[in-house]
């Protein structure tokens, strides 16, 4: 399995949503620097939790876990050449956040996210 850092795994996430929505991520960065200081790539890496309480105060479950996907997801699973755990890993953002945050943490190879 190959390994990536964190701050690769949060630049590949950012280059990605930055050359399809970036205005999408203008505005959701902006939220999540409000509430926890932090951009939405690297809220996703490090506090799944926080970022998952972001995206449900604006939007349902579905529409939380397709922009998870599509947007999240998608970028680092085609680096690592995982894209078949795409919805698995999206429901688990969505229904149990600790268990994401201990499966992305595998997936990227890091001992763990803290």
């Amino acid at each position: 399995m190959l390994a990536m850092d964190r701050g690769r795994a949060v630049e590949i996430i950012r280059s990605y949503i930055t050359s399809r929505a970036y205005d999408f991520l203008k505005a959701l960065d902006r939220a999540c620097r409000n509430y926890y200081a932090k951009d939405c790539p690297a809220l996703f890496v490090d506090e799944p939790e926080k970022f998952r309480d972001i995206l449900l105060r604006y939007n349902d479950e579905s529409t939380t876990k397709f922009v998870v996907k599509s947007l999240f997801l998608k970028p680092l699973l085609d680096e690592l050449g995982k894209t078949v755990l795409a919805d698995e890993l999206a429901e688990a953002f969505v229904r149990d956040p600790a268990e994401f945050r201990k499966r992305l943490a595998s997936l990227l190879g890091l001992p763990s996210l803290t």
